[in-house]
């Protein structure tokens, strides 16, 4: 099984977060609701770099705001052939229009809670809470 390393972003504002619907054409979760995501790449610094590039990509903003990362786990795809190592994170941004790329084809900003609503990729709840755990954390120590 191969090792990938993969970012899953939440934009944060306002007490809502960012989620986005993955085009039909994406070769992994097509239609799933996911969040900003993306292969950490060999250029990239950290997971909070491949984080900010992502994003420019995505949804064509270049100033994402704060980057917290949150504590990694791992996600077993054996029909794909793939262990995912999922770095989770929230991004405190303040509210802007957004520009989705192709690779989606709706967005909503939704209560956290509201995340089990939706149709997701696996194990999006969990990368969420670990998103919103960092946010928590960093707060408490400031």
């Amino acid at each position: 099984m191969n090792t990938r390393r993969v970012v899953t972003a939440f934009l944060s504002h306002g007490g809502k977060v960012l989620i986005l619907k993955r085009a039909p054409g994406m070769p992994t979760y097509p239609g799933k609701w996911g969040g900003v995501s993306g292969a950490i790449e060999k250029g990239d610094a950290s997971a909070e770099a491949c984080v900010r590039r992502e994003i420019e990509e995505e949804l064509r903003i270049a100033d994402a705001g704060r980057v917290l990362v949150g504590e990694p786990f791992e996600l077993d795809a054996p029909e794909m052939d793939v262990r995912w190592i999922v770095h989770p994170a929230l991004v405190e941004t303040p509210a802007r229009e957004l520009r989705l790329s192709r690779d989606h084809t709706e967005a909503r900003w939704i209560a956290p809670e509201a995340i089990c609503e939706y149709d997701t990729v696996p194990r999006l709840e969990e990368s969420l809470a670990r998103a919103l755990a960092a946010g928590r954390a960093t707060r408490g120590r400031g």
